[in-house]
C-alpha cells in the first residue's frame, strides 16, 4: 500500500508541475495579448484624431485634381519590400534585445510605426524575408525571431 500511495504522490507531484508550467504560458500569453490590445487602442486613438482632423480641414476638389503639399514628395513609401523591410524589422529587434519577438508582433509594429508589408499574406513575405537576413535567427520557439548578435 505504501508504494500505491508513493506513486499517487508522484503522479500529482508530476501532474502539478504540468500545471504549473502550463499556467505560467498562460500567463505569458495573457501579459501578450493585453499589451497587444494596449497598442491596438494606441494606433486606434491615433487614427481617429488623424481621421477627425483630415475631415475638419478637408478641401472638396474637382474629380481627377488632388492638392499636393511640398513635403509629400519627401515622404518615405510606407510599404517595405527587400532591403528596406529587412533594416526596419532588425531596427525593430535592435530596440527589444535580448528579448524574442513572435513575427505577428514585428509586423503590428511595423504598421504602428506606419509601414505595411505587401503581399497576399505579409506574414509569410516577412518571414521569407527574415529567413534571408544573416542579422537575424530564429529563437526557441516557432515564429519568434531574434538579433543574431548583440546591436553596435
Amino acid at each position: 500500500m505504501d508504494l500505491e500511495r508513493q506513486q499517487l504522490i508522484e503522479s500529482n507531484r508530476r501532474w502539478l508541475e504540468t500545471a504549473r508550467r502550463e499556467l505560467a504560458e498562460h500567463q505569458e500569453e495573457v501579459r501578450r495579448l493585453q499589451q497587444e490590445i494596449h497598442h491596438m487602442e494606441i494606433w486606434l486613438e491615433s487614427v481617429e484624431k488623424s481621421r477627425s482632423a483630415d475631415d475638419s480641414t478637408a478641401v472638396l476638389t474637382e474629380p481627377g485634381e488632388y492638392p499636393v503639399n511640398e513635403a509629400e514628395s519627401d515622404i518615405i513609401e510606407p510599404e517595405l519590400k527587400g532591403d528596406r523591410l529587412r533594416e526596419e524589422t532588425v531596427r525593430i529587434l535592435t530596440e527589444v534585445f535580448p528579448q524574442e519577438m513572435y513575427y505577428r508582433e514585428i509586423l503590428r509594429q511595423l504598421t504602428l510605426r506606419g509601414f505595411e508589408v505587401g503581399g497576399k499574406d505579409p506574414g509569410l513575405n516577412l518571414l521569407a524575408h527574415l529567413a534571408r537576413e544573416p542579422r537575424v535567427k530564429r529563437g526557441l520557439k516557432r515564429g519568434v525571431y531574434t538579433l543574431s548578435q548583440m546591436p553596435e
